[in-house]
């Protein structure tokens, strides 16, 4: 099985600042309000998000929720 690659870094983020990533064109509330939609309607992901631990009010994302977020969603 081939191992996943991406270009943008695999690290910690905010919210805000992946979504601002995502929509740049965006205010940084709207760009907040899109991810987290686009994640709630993504099932899988969210599950997958759910299983690691994730809580909607959390701020900040872990290595391992950005990876899910970019396995589902695509790099931003």
């Amino acid at each position: 099985m081939k191992e996943e690659t991406f270009d943008t870094p695999i690290r910690t983020y905010t919210k805000q600042e992946l979504s601002q990533l995502y929509a740049p064109g965006l205010s940084e509330k709207a760009a907040g309000k899109r991810l987290c939609q686009w994640m709630k309607l993504c099932k899988p992901l969210w599950q997958e998000l759910l299983q690691t631990g994730y809580n909607p009010m959390q701020r900040i994302l872990t290595p391992m929720q950005v990876k899910l977020i970019f396995k589902y969603l695509g790099e931003p």
